[in-house]
């Protein structure tokens, strides 16, 4: 049991740490585009209203517009049983995003794998 524990804690980590570099690599990015014509200053704060303030802008007018709507609750092809949890995630992400349900899989693969082995 604690090695399932484990392994979810680690593809939680693994998955969070891409999303991390990739807003560290796109905001370095955005600076160096800035940098020649802004200067350093300048293009640090255009880096940061970009990354900070126009994500909650639209987010906000989103809200407004549309409202708070949740969708309904869908079933899953697996059973729902807490050991299917990555199954029927990656089931229902597979239908919208094909590319991440294959990244999500591979480390879900890597994380059982672990978990089976329970000598190391």
């Amino acid at each position: 049991m604690t090695s399932r524990v484990a392994a979810r804690v680690i593809l939680l980590i693994a998955i969070a740490a891409l999303i991390w570099i990739g807003i560290g690599f796109a905001g370095y990015g955005l600076l160096l585009a800035f940098l020649p014509t802004l200067g350093p200053l300048w293009s640090a704060l255009a880096t940061a209203a970009l990354l900070l303030l126009l994500p909650s802008v639209i987010a906000l007018v989103a809200f407004y517009v549309h409202g708070w709507q949740s969708a309904p609750a869908q079933s899953v092809a697996p059973e729902a049983r807490p050991e299917n949890f990555g199954l029927s995630a990656l089931a229902g992400m597979a239908k919208d995003k094909p590319l991440l349900a294959v990244l999500f899989a591979g480390i879900l693969g890597a994380a059982g794998a672990m978990a089976q082995h329970k000598d190391r």
